[in-house]
């Protein structure tokens, strides 16, 4: 995996910040030495490693520990609905703190409404994705919202399509 990314980077002359892979946590369940291996290696290249779906399905807080992720995405499951629900603000929070704490980027999943965008902002998630923002996008579609200016730019330089909750930029 690797060497692809290495290839693949070097083919398109992009920089290694402005990749990040985004993985589901299942994909860490059969061979968990094998991938956290694979996983410093692309790190140490570089390139951020984001967990999809965070905290559903065989979510592990080990994940946090063992692996060296850059990013976590909270699952819509504790979006939705975020606004009526405190057990839901509650688990949103600590995983936002433990991200926080270890460095690694937390965004929220599936922001539908301006409530859940809100509620999220409050909670102290910083950055989310959903059809509050923009519905899946072809290369096209996607091509045009960068020509509009919604391309952000991270500190260390890195150019990354975020939408920011609280409306800064980063």
């Amino acid at each position: 995996m690797v060497g692809f990314v290495r290839r693949a980077l070097d083919e398109a002359s992009y920089r290694p910040g402005w990749l990040t892979l985004e993985l589901t946590e299942d994909l860490m369940i059969p061979e968990p030495d094998t991938i956290r291996r694979a996983f410093e290696d692309l790190r140490h290249l570089g390139v951020g490693i984001s967990i999809d779906d965070f905290g559903a399905g065989y979510s592990n807080l080990r994940y946090l520990e063992r692996f060296p992720l850059s990013e976590i995405k909270v699952d819509r499951s504790f979006v939705h609905d975020a606004t009526h629900s405190v057990t839901k603000r509650v688990i949103v929070e600590s995983v936002v703190k433990l991200g926080a704490a270890l460095d690694i980027r937390v965004v929220a999943e599936g922001i539908e409404t301006e409530a859940e965008r809100a509620i999220m902002r409050a909670l102290g998630c910083s950055v989310g994705q959903g059809y509050l923002f923009a519905a899946p996008l072809d290369d096209t579609q996607f091509r045009r919202l960068l020509d509009d200016g919604l391309l952000l730019r991270e500190p260390w330089g890195a150019r990354r399509l975020l939408t920011v909750l609280d409306g800064n930029v980063l």
